[in-house]
């Protein structure tokens, strides 16, 4: 009898033991106070980005940097379009240094508008010709100049990137490297006309007679 017996008990510790490794596993996972869920990690990458609500005035002109920041990647390359909203604001080529790349020593580039190009007006490039390839510095990579016009209310007129073609940038391995554009805006304030408000009258008030 005792022979019989045994395999069953063995069999019993065993789903035993197995359900309480199951049981520890299931509460280690599970998300608690002791054990947060992870987020997903961030791609933190090469950034091209135009700042928010440039200030302005209707019929002027007005600067518009492209910057750069590497984010710890190490890049030899940038290709990026800018893209602005048209109703509001001109390229006008006859502006003195209306683009203005500031290339570090060894670096090429340039670019080429197209204004009939609604989907990216202006088109530029930036490379490091030759190996070793060299990585770009944080910065102003481009300085690009548009004409305001007269909007009949304050807005804010968007200038960004394009994503025909998007922003590329290639690293010192000579490898495409993912990363981040961020759009801006010119912000075209258009000032209030002032309206005269009447000036208050004084009013009499009736002076009480004396009762007769």
């Amino acid at each position: 009898m005792n022979i019989e017996k045994r395999p069953v008990m063995q069999i019993l510790v065993f789903v035993v033991c197995v359900l309480a490794i199951a049981g520890v596993c299931i509460l280690v996972s599970a998300p608690s106070p002791f054990n947060p869920v992870s987020a997903a990690p961030v791609l933190v990458g090469p950034e091209l980005s135009i700042q928010s609500q440039i200030p302005s005035i209707p019929n002027s002109i007005v600067t518009v940097p492209v910057v750069f920041t590497a984010n710890g990647a190490n890049i030899a390359s940038v290709v990026f379009s800018v893209d602005y909203d048209q109703a509001y604001l001109l390229f006008d080529r006859t502006v003195p240094l209306s683009i203005t790349l500031n290339l570090p020593p060894g670096f090429q580039g340039g670019c080429t508008y197209d204004l009939t190009d609604t989907d990216g007006e202006i088109d530029c490039t930036v490379m490091y010709p030759s190996s070793p390839f060299q990585s770009l510095p944080d910065g102003d990579l481009a300085v690009i100049k548009l004409r305001t016009l007269n909007p009949p209310y304050t807005v804010d007129a968007v200038v960004g990137f394009s994503t025909v073609p998007p922003v590329s940038f290639g690293n010192t391995q000579g490898q495409s490297e993912p990363g981040n554009a961020i759009d801006g805006s010119v912000r075209i304030v258009v000032p209030t006309t002032a309206t005269d408000t009447p000036t208050p009258t004084a009013t009499q008030t009736p002076t009480p007679t004396p009762s007769p």
